[in-house]
């Protein structure tokens, strides 16, 4: 029963360090593109127009799955470490529900998000405005 215990904690955990890699590597794409690409308001909303939410949520979901395929990569090493009979399925199925959660997640929230994503974006404008008036 500790045992079951103990692997339950382990695979909450795991799935919280999921969502927060994935969290952390959606944000870093987009910090990444203001960086290089020098990006302003007028540049955001052209990016914006171009992409569309498709194809943001595309590029969201492409590192949802490499964060579950890092957290997926993490079960396994931790379920041989603790003895756990065929580590591979059980991280196979925690990367499903694991990625499943993330996605269902966004898909529910995608309005909140893409409001963050853009006072994210546009925030050194904003500040900047907000000096001059």
């Amino acid at each position: 029963m500790l045992r079951v215990v103990g692997l339950l904690i382990v695979c909450l955990i795991l799935l919280n360090f999921a969502k927060a890699l994935a969290v952390g590597l959606i944000l870093l794409a987009f910090l990444v593109k203001k960086k290089v690409g020098r990006m302003d308001r007028d540049k955001w909303l052209a990016y914006f127009e171009r992409v569309k939410g498709k194809g943001i949520f595309v590029r969201g979901i492409f590192l949802v799955f490499v964060s579950g395929c890092v957290m997926a990569g993490v079960a396994f090493w931790a379920f041989r470490l603790l003895g756990v009979s065929y580590p591979g399925v059980l991280s196979g199925v925690l990367f499903g529900i694991g990625v499943g959660g993330i996605l269902i997640r966004g898909f529910l929230h995608r309005r909140m998000l893409m409001e963050k994503l853009e006072r994210f974006c546009c925030e050194d404008e904003k500040e900047k405005e907000s000096v001059y008036l």
